[in-house]
């Protein structure tokens, strides 16, 4: 039972399905390659994506599909083979990622939005939550306090220059 627990938290906090953690080029190399088959993103920027396996030879290469025209004659394709498991499913991994700011999740919805309109995709269905905004009155928060101890500031000299009464 020990052991089930302590694999079952290993390949919970796993990243990545091979133990490296993933960046955002290949969150970007995902999309690219047309292999995301959904995610969803919270507020924060927290990504789990679900993409499909690409099936490599023994030197670690990705292996793209190649389809026979009607001349019998091989061409290659320009999408990947999935690799598939023991029923002939595409296996289909589980990634997690944090975007740092939002100008990435923008970049990320502009990539799931050509993946999705495009035809034979295999992104079939993404969710975000928008970005939360902070009010305005947080935003200039430090400049109103700055222009108040300014004004604070340049009324006590102003009283100490002009002979004027002492400040306690």
């Amino acid at each position: 039972l020990a052991v089930a627990i302590v694999i079952s938290l290993v390949s919970l906090f796993n990243n990545k399905g091979n133990g490296e953690k993933l960046i955002y080029s290949d969150v970007v190399t995902m999309f690219n390659d047309d292999i995301v088959t959904s995610f969803t993103m919270d507020a924060e920027g927290n990504m789990t994506i679900k993409a499909y396996k690409i099936e490599t030879d023994k030197d670690g290469n990705k292996i793209l599909e190649t389809d026979v025209d009607s001349d019998g004659v091989y061409d290659d394709g320009d999408a990947y083979k999935f690799a598939v498991d023991k029923n002939g499913e595409k296996v289909v991994e589980t990634y997690q990622y944090t975007l740092q700011s939002t100008i990435l999740v923008e970049e990320i919805n502009a990539l799931a939005k050509v993946n999705f309109e495009k035809e034979n995709s295999v992104l079939t269905e993404y969710d975000y939550e928008p970005q939360q905004e902070t009010p305005w009155y947080i935003a200039y928060a430090p400049y109103i306090i700055m222009v108040i101890l300014f004004v604070i500031l340049w009324i006590f000299v102003a009283k100490q220059a002009g002979g004027g009464g002492k400040l306690n």
